[in-house]
């Protein structure tokens, strides 16, 4: 067994192959676990009917975001970005265009940028707020630290025209956020789920981000997103 760490929580992992642990290299940790998860041979043929390095890893990764919900912490498919010391996420309905609006703004602020994840990042809330916490899942471009941000806003990014970003409602919010989480198989850990869901939208300002690269500035729409916070 091996332990990581991820977004504060020790987590022990049995596995069998060794590129398992290759993966969570940048996340191992020498602190005791506080939950455990481990992979059946019948578990991995039930997720894609063969027992490989690969589906090994798939049905741990699930098993590590059910774990995360009894933390007050859950799997995201979005980006987050740090800018100022805060935490920006994009999401978009298909998955397209989250990162290259983080290195847009990456592009346009410098310094001022930083990404925390581009693919996967974990949603911790926590007594004096909710962080966007880094983790191994950094997708194709790899992108992302071993660090947490306080969480600013969410964008949820639409194509159009003209650029904007208008407040969400925390109903719309909620439903859109649904889309963007990694559920839980069980029924207590997706009861869990949603009640984070719904202290996250009542907690962190949501935003319809309709962009166009060749239009969108950046730093005009921080400003923004600075002075509705």
């Amino acid at each position: 067994m091996f332990v990581i760490e991820i977004a504060g929580v020790p987590i022990g992992i049995i596995s069998r192959f060794e590129s398992t642990k290759e993966f969570f290299l940048d996340y191992l940790s020498d602190q005791l676990p506080m939950t455990i998860v481990s992979v059946s041979d019948e578990e991995m043929m039930m997720e894609d009917e063969e027992i490989s390095e690969r589906t090994e890893q798939m049905v741990i990764n699930s098993k590590i975001a059910a774990a995360l919900v009894n933390y007050n912490a859950f799997l995201t498919r979005t980006a987050v970005i740090s800018v100022d010391g805060q935490g920006v996420g994009f999401a978009t309905a298909n998955g397209v265009g989250k990162t290259t609006r983080a290195l847009l703004w990456k592009k346009a602020m410098g310094d001022r940028v930083k990404v925390i994840n581009g693919a996967k990042p974990v949603i911790r809330l926590k007594e004096d707020g909710v962080y966007a916490c880094g983790t191994p899942w950094k997708g194709l471009e790899k992108l992302g630290v071993k660090e947490s941000v306080p969480m600013k806003a969410m964008c949820f990014i639409e194509r159009g025209e003209e650029v904007s970003l208008e407040r969400m409602t925390q109903d719309e919010a909620a439903l859109r956020l649904m889309q963007q989480v990694i559920i839980p198989r069980g029924n207590r850990e997706m009861s869990m789920l949603i009640s984070l869901l719904e202290k996250f939208v009542q907690t962190v300002p949501f935003y319809v981000y309709i962009g166009n690269l060749e239009k969108e500035k950046p730093e005009m729409l921080w400003e923004q997103i600075k002075n509705n916070g």
